[in-house]
């Protein structure tokens, strides 16, 4: 994924590392144990590599653009077949 504006919901696979950074330097990481989603804060685009600040059980994660998909729009009625 290579945009996502604040506030758009991703879905991260299991085994996705996630990290926290201070002054360009991991300073912690977790990787995900099944499949979340997540709520997109920000995201950076002066590195390299393009990434996103996401909310992950209650604190704010980085992970890598290519590690994250946006989570599609339901449709108004998905009962409804016609």
């Amino acid at each position: 994924m290579t945009e996502a504006e604040k506030g758009t919901l991703v879905y991260i696979p299991a085994n996705v590392r996630l990290t926290r950074e201070k002054t360009n330097v991991i300073s912690s990481y977790v990787v995900t144990e099944k499949p979340v989603h997540c709520l997109v804060v920000g995201s950076d685009d002066k590195k390299p590599v393009k990434k996103f600040n996401v909310i992950y059980k209650g604190t704010t994660w980085t992970v890598r653009a290519k590690d994250v998909y946006e989570v599609n729009k339901e449709k108004e009625d998905v009962s409804y077949i016609g």
